[in-house]
């Protein structure tokens, strides 16, 4: 019995250690031998392209139909009596992830103008009280100078600073909250109109900026000499 039951845990062995080898060796020759993957695929006749074609196209168009496009004209900024200008087709087939990327820098360059206008008037009568900044020249010219440097790299650095924070998909383009309470002074009027003011004020003051620095580059004079002040 001994005998007999070592024999047969030697072939169980046997056949354990052979069995996947040989099922493995069967399986490859099997796909070698077979004629479908040896044969090309059979092309499709005309009648059969031009059918799926129309197909794909139907399919493409039943995807348009349930996404409309997106429309850059109902979209705040389209005030009077322009309208909606794009002479430049900047918003030709623009989506509105790419309408959004334009409409923020569109605002933080108005923004910047706005500011730029206002300290290229103001810095004709005001100083900051350090007396280095005293014998600055007015205008552009400020720049020329070591403490004019410092200046403007500081506002740089100032400006920077909200360009590494993640904006927030939820909001509006510029909505960075109202933590002053400037709202208040609105006396009640409507975000969409105070959202066209600030567009319009900022592309206005973009032309005025960069008329200020054209007309002091030719004559010299700071904005508020261009008016006839001194």
């Amino acid at each position: 019995l001994c005998a007999k039951a070592a024999g047969i845990v030697c072939v169980q062995r046997l056949f354990a250690t052979r069995l996947p080898r040989t099922r493995a060796v069967c399986r490859r020759a099997a796909k070698e031998d077979s004629p479908a993957d040896s044969m090309p695929a059979p092309a499709l006749s005309e009648e059969a392209q031009e059918t799926l074609a129309k197909a794909k196209a139907r399919s493409k168009a039943r995807k348009t139909e349930r996404t409309p496009a997106f429309d850059p004209s109902a979209e705040v900024g389209v005030t009077e009596p322009l309208g909606f200008f794009d002479p430049a087709g900047f918003c030709k087939d623009v989506d509105k992830i790419k309408f959004r990327q334009l409409r923020t820098s569109e605002l933080k360059h108005g923004r910047i103008a706005m500011l730029a206008a206002i300290g290229l008037v103001g810095q004709h009568y005001l100083r900051f009280p350090v007396t280095v900044f005293d014998e600055l020249p007015n205008g552009i010219g400020a720049v020329t100078e070591v403490p004019g440097q410092l200046g403007i790299f500081t506002l740089f650095g100032v400006a920077l600073l909200p360009e590494f924070s993640t904006p927030d998909a939820s909001r509006e383009v510029g909505d960075f909250g109202d933590p002053l309470g400037f709202q208040q002074l609105t006396f009640g009027a409507d975000l969409r109109e105070l959202r066209n003011r600030e567009l319009n004020n900022g592309r206005f003051a973009m032309f005025a900026t960069m008329g200020i620095i054209a007309a002091e580059l030719v004559t010299g004079k700071d904005a508020v000499e261009q008016l006839g002040f001194n």
